[in-house]
């Protein structure tokens, strides 16, 4: 009778366990899927909601998520491998007129592409 007993509580705190870990694990991957979603939900400024709206001439909404969680390292993951550095959130128009150049420029080669930093627009640099 006690190893029944014993062994209903061994399954009973596994049981536990499993539950716990699996929240947890659900827990992360909400969190990290919140810190990648869209601008206007965190409140930010409106000139990354214009950003939006401009590369939305260039990708499908789909195709790109703007991480905002470092306010002065905004970033664009695209197709979830290329990368448009931004840097601080202030004259995003010449930054993205400058990427709009830089993609231009670089269009047959962009599979090959890990970056591309406009953080300084008038000197953007790619890698």
């Amino acid at each position: 009778m006690a190893r029944k007993i014993l062994a209903l509580l061994v399954l009973l705190v596994l049981c536990f366990s499993a539950g716990l870990g699996f929240w947890y694990l659900s827990f992360s991957e909400e969190q990290a899927r919140l810190q990648t979603v869209e601008p206007a939900e965190f409140g930010v400024s409106s000139n990354i909601r214009e950003l939006t709206a401009l590369l939305e001439n260039i990708y499908d909404r789909e195709d790109f998520q703007i991480d905002a969680v470092n306010p002065n390292n905004l970033r664009v993951i695209v197709d979830g491998r290329l990368l448009f550095k931004f840097g601080q959130p202030v004259d995003l128009a010449q930054k993205y007129e400058a990427l709009y150049s830089v993609l231009q420029d670089i269009k047959d080669d962009l599979p090959k592409i890990q970056y591309v930093d406009v953080s300084s627009y008038r000197t953007p640099a790619v890698k």
